[in-house]
């Protein structure tokens, strides 16, 4: 069953943007690359242009070998992703491309390679860019990826000389728009309308307090979390 399997992965890839047998063109971007594809295959893995090609009436179009397919709004190298992903159910996922492809998942009804990019969100973080995909998926509403961009924030902020430097905490800090340094009275806390990410200024205090960064005072730090947990 194994080896079946493989085979016809291996048949697949030689497939993919090959105009043998091919009967799909697809002119995708700006540049208008050229990529190759199968109807069947297409709409198999795709909702979205299964109801394109099987509901819209293409007669006049099929007197030529192939269908050209116009799609000028995607960049050709998520779209060579994304046929990756449709013939072999893996694709490369980058931390330029992950959200482009996960904004494709759902253009083309595709929960699988939704899921598959969630599933890639940890490869894709490091120091320079977790603040700013944490901000990301927060907009976009994407509630896994930022849970697991707060599991490694908290699993790597002690774990290499970088992640303990001052303006690292700052910067996190710069995303709830609060100074640590200048913590408001406890009482005057509650009118603030800062917390709408209390999840994230958590964190923020216990790598704050785990790695020794400056506090006002260990209780006023404490106290603040009590707070937080009582408002919620």
């Amino acid at each position: 069953m194994e080896e079946d399997q493989w085979d016809l992965e291996k048949d697949l890839s030689q497939c993919l943007n090959k105009s043998k047998y091919a009967d799909l063109r697809f002119v995708v971007g700006r540049d208008k690359d050229i990529f190759y594809a199968h109807k069947l295959l297409v709409s198999i893995s795709c909702p979205y242009w299964r109801k394109v090609f099987y509901f819209k009436d293409w007669q006049s179009v099929r007197r030529s070998k192939f269908i050209d397919v116009l799609v000028p709004e995607i960049e050709s190298n998520l779209f060579c992703q994304f046929l990756e992903f449709v013939y072999l159910r893996k694709a490369n996922i980058t931390h330029e491309n992950i959200f482009g492809l996960q904004e494709l998942s759902v253009k083309y009804e595709m929960p699988e390679l939704d899921e598959y990019c969630s599933k890639s969100v940890y490869s894709c973080l490091s120091f320079h860019n977790c603040l700013n995909f944490y901000e990301k998926t927060k907009q976009l509403g994407l509630v896994k990826w930022s849970e697991t961009i707060l599991k490694y924030i908290e699993k790597n902020s002690a774990s290499s000389r970088v992640y303990s430097k001052k303006e690292y905490y700052e910067g996190f800090l710069q995303h709830i728009r609060l100074d640590l340094l200048d913590f408001p009275d406890i009482q005057e806390i509650r009118n603030y309308d800062l917390f709408s990410d209390q999840e994230l200024f958590r964190t923020a205090i216990g790598l704050a307090k785990k790695n020794s960064f400056q506090l006002p005072t260990k209780t006023r730090a404490d106290n603040l979390i009590l707070t937080l947990d009582h408002n919620k």
